[in-house]
C-alpha cells in the first residue's frame, strides 16, 4: 500500500505538470498510444513520421548532419561516439534553439569523463514521460521512494529539498562497501517504507553478495521494483535480487 506522503508527492507532481501545460501527461498518453493502442500499420506510420521529422531537424539545424541532407533513412547516418561529440560539441548543437532554451544534461561520469548533451523543454518532457512509463512496467510509481545507486558528485548532486520532494535517497557507489550496504538496509528496514531501486548493475550485485554473505533469507525491506542501468544485468543478480526482495 502506498503511503500518504507518496500519494501527495504524486499529486503535486501532476498538478505542477498541469500548471506548465501538461506536457508530461500528454507525452505519457502518446507513448501509451504508440506501444499499447495503435495497430501495427498505425504504429509504423507514427514511428516513420516521427523519425523523418527528427532526421529533417538534424540535417537542417545541426552542422554535423548537414552533409546528410540528401539522405532519407536512418541507415544512411553514421554511428558517432561520445568522444566525437565531446570534441566537436558546437557541431552537434542545433541552431533551432536559443541558449536560454538549451538545458544541459550531464552524466555522472561513472565510466570516465562526464558527458554533456543539451535538451529543450520538449525533450525534457518526453524523457520524463519515457522514464515514468517504462519504470511503471517494473512496478515504480511517481512519488514512491527511490534508492538511487550511482556516482554522485558536485555536478549531479540534488539539494536536500529536491531529494525530499522527489523522495530520492542518493547512494554514492564510490564508497559502496559492506558497511555502507548494511547501513543502507538497516535505514530502509527502520523506515518501513516501500522502496524502489535504481542503480548500476554492479552496485545491485554488491547488495546481493552482501546479503548472501551476511543475511541469508528475505529481508524486512518492502521493495516494489528494481531497475538496473549503464551495464548489463547478470543472471546471478537477477536471481538473487528476486530471492531477497521478491522483484
Amino acid at each position: 500500500m502506498r503511503r500518504i506522503g507518496e500519494i501527495l508527492r504524486a499529486e503535486v507532481f501532476w498538478k505542477m505538470d498541469a500548471l506548465r501545460g501538461g506536457s508530461i501527461k500528454k507525452d505519457l498518453a502518446s507513448i501509451k498510444n504508440i506501444l499499447e493502442s495503435a495497430e501495427g500499420e498505425s504504429r509504423a506510420k507514427i514511428t516513420h513520421d516521427n523519425l523523418s521529422a527528427l532526421l529533417n531537424h538534424a540535417t537542417t539545424t545541426v552542422e554535423f548532419y548537414r552533409q546528410f541532407s540528401n539522405h532519407s533513412t536512418l541507415q544512411d547516418f553514421p554511428v558517432v561516439s561520445k568522444t566525437t561529440i565531446r570534441g566537436n560539441f558546437e557541431l552537434f548543437t542545433s541552431t533551432a534553439f536559443t541558449k536560454e532554451q538549451q538545458i544541459p544534461v550531464v552524466t555522472s561520469g561513472s565510466t570516465g569523463t562526464p558527458f554533456k548533451v543539451l535538451h529543450n523543454e520538449a525533450k525534457k518532457s518526453r524523457n520524463s514521460a519515457d522514464t515514468i512509463y517504462f519504470a511503471g512496467l517494473a512496478g515504480f510509481s511517481v512519488g514512491s521512494r527511490l534508492m538511487y545507486l550511482k556516482v554522485w558528485s558536485a555536478n549531479n548532486r540534488k539539494s536536500a529539498l529536491v531529494q525530499w520532494m522527489q523522495n530520492v535517497m542518493p547512494v554514492d557507489v564510490i564508497s559502496f562497501n559492506d558497511i555502507a550496504i548494511s547501513a543502507m538496509i538497516k535505514r530502509i528496514e527502520k523506515s518501513n517504507a516501500t522502496v524502489n531501486f535504481l542503480g548500476y548493475s554492479s552496485a545491485l550485485e554488491l547488495v546481493c553478495r552482501h546479503l548472501d554473505k551476511n543475511q541469508p533469507g528475505r529481508t524486512k525491506m518492502n521493495v516494489s521494483s528494481a531497475l538496473s542501468m549503464s551495464e548489463s544485468l547478470n543472471d546471478y543478480t537477477k536471481t538473487t535480487f528476486s530471492k531477497y526482495f521478491g522483484v
